[in-house]
């Protein structure tokens, strides 16, 4: 969301880890409080959040690591003057599909997701047998805490770009807020 007069109004930052949980967790968690902090300095009214997906080896692998983010996090979300929400996404893919809430008849042998990207030519129907071809992915939720929960941080996010604006900005989103 933005307003010609206003700039942006929602600024997210992202960041990732698949893997080496140990080695690279503490980099990422300080990095988004530099994030944090330069993007409420330069945008004081907009909205900002923190979006953090922890692929779902990390629990199994190195729980410890696991409780120490999501603790982390859930601070990060917590303080004045850093995000005003943050949100963890838990992907589970790949040979990966086991686990709580099964409800899907996913092959465990799927093949594990590449970072290769398609050719620009191919025919369109080879790029959707290649899409279909993909590992599926599933959100662990159950792994989420209430304060990371993503229908929490866009509710924050919205709320707090639709209180900081005037009444005629971003009429669509007040009226479906209002829903």
């Amino acid at each position: 969301m933005s307003h010609w007069s206003t700039g942006p109004e929602i600024m997210i930052s992202t960041k990732r880890m698949d893997s080496s949980f140990g080695n690279n967790a503490a980099n990422r968690v300080e990095e988004s409080y530099g994030d944090a902090k330069n993007l409420r300095l330069r945008y004081p009214q907009a909205a900002c959040g923190f979006v953090y997906g922890l692929r779902s080896t990390c629990w199994d692998q190195s729980p410890d690591k696991a409780a120490w983010l999501v603790d982390l996090l859930t601070k990060l979300g917590r303080e004045d003057d850093a995000y005003h929400a943050v949100a963890l996404i838990v992907p589970q893919y790949g040979g990966d599909l086991s686990g709580p809430d099964p409800g899907d008849d996913a092959p465990a042998d799927e093949p594990a997701i590449t970072d290769a990207e398609p050719e620009p030519s191919l025919p369109f129907d080879e790029v959707e047998q290649q899409l279909l071809d993909l590992p599926r992915v599933k959100l662990r939720h159950d792994l989420v805490t209430s304060d990371l929960d993503p229908a929490r941080f866009f509710r924050i996010v919205l709320d707090r770009v639709l209180d900081n604006t005037p009444v005629d900005y971003h009429r669509r989103a007040r009226e479906l807020r209002g829903a």
